[in-house]
């Protein structure tokens, strides 16, 4: 047992194939419509309104919805009326599945309800970190915060799977360091791989074509994100009178096998994802003893 989604918990059961997994996704990606997009399709809010709320969430890593009310671009009724509608046309994966003609109504009832029971014991709320590491509530927070980013900026589905101690973890296409100085010490690490990277120059650096990036680019905009991530939490942790300054992030050369070694002077602490879609992404906080 493990964190997944439903999809794959699904393909797992012998319930469907990936391929109907994958087209349901896409009848989805068709079908649904983002809260943002669907304020401005109705005339609430403006584009260039939401583009600016974008760029704030960067810095305060909150739901677009809640941001659009904070800037003062929407009121809270106006803002429920735009949940209300896209509540009405959204459609679930296991509906996608069903009108699409792959499954029944009430087989997907009855693996939802599994599905709900297997993964109930990770619905916690919260980042599960080993006990004992260093810092661990500035890893909590550092953690809490990229995951964060990743879901209201990135639109990157996704669920962390618990922290674990380690020596070393394999990487993906893209890594990047960002060096922690002072009171914490080490280095905060992402690996993305090329889809998650694109996502993440969509969000980051405004590209809306990134699939055709260089590596320099996409590496950049991972880069971006790793230090938005480590200025909120180094934010977090002056509030509760830790000290810590960040060092511009660099790229870690990927070698043929990707596997990433943790000094022998550092403790590693692995933060895997499990992410939909084609995506591949990562993170590690490795901390000075």
């Amino acid at each position: 047992m493990g964190v997944k989604f439903f999809g794959q918990y699904l393909v797992e059961k012998q319930v469907v194939v990936a391929d109907q997994i994958r087209e349901a996704i896409e009848f989805q990606e068709r079908t649904n419509i983002s809260f943002e997009a669907l304020a401005v399709e109705i005339g609430i809010v403006a584009a260039s309104e939401v583009a600016r709320a974008r760029k704030q969430q960067q810095k305060e890593p909150v739901s677009m919805e809640i941001m659009l009310v904070q800037m003062g671009y929407m009121t809270t009724f106006q803002r429920e009326a735009v949940i209300n509608r896209q509540r009405a046309r959204h459609i679930y994966l296991g509906q996608a599945l069903v009108e699409l003609g792959h499954v029944s109504h009430e087989t997907i009832e009855e693996h939802l309800a599994a599905f709900d029971i297997d993964q109930a014991v990770f619905r916690t709320g919260e980042v599960r970190l080993p006990a004992g590491i260093p810092h661990l509530e500035f890893c909590r927070d550092t953690a809490d915060v990229a995951s964060k980013l990743l879901t209201l900026v990135a639109w990157i589905k996704h669920r962390l799977e618990d922290g674990r101690v380690v020596t070393q973890f394999l990487g993906h296409d893209h890594i990047v360091t960002m060096t922690l100085v002072g009171d914490v010490s080490g280095m905060f690490v992402v690996s993305a791989s090329h889809h998650a990277a694109v996502a993440i120059a969509r969000a980051f650096l405004n590209h809306e074509d990134a699939e055709h990036l260089p590596h320099e680019v996409l590496i950049d905009a991972v880069k971006e994100f790793a230090n938005v991530v480590c200025g909120s939490a180094v934010a977090k942790a002056a509030q509760i009178g830790l000290k810590v300054d960040i060092v511009p992030p660099d790229e870690f050369p990927v070698e043929a096998d990707r596997v990433v070694h943790v000094p022998e002077d550092m403790v590693g602490l692995f933060l895997p994802l499990v992410v939909a879609g084609d995506s591949a992404l990562d993170f590690a906080i490795l901390l000075n003893h």
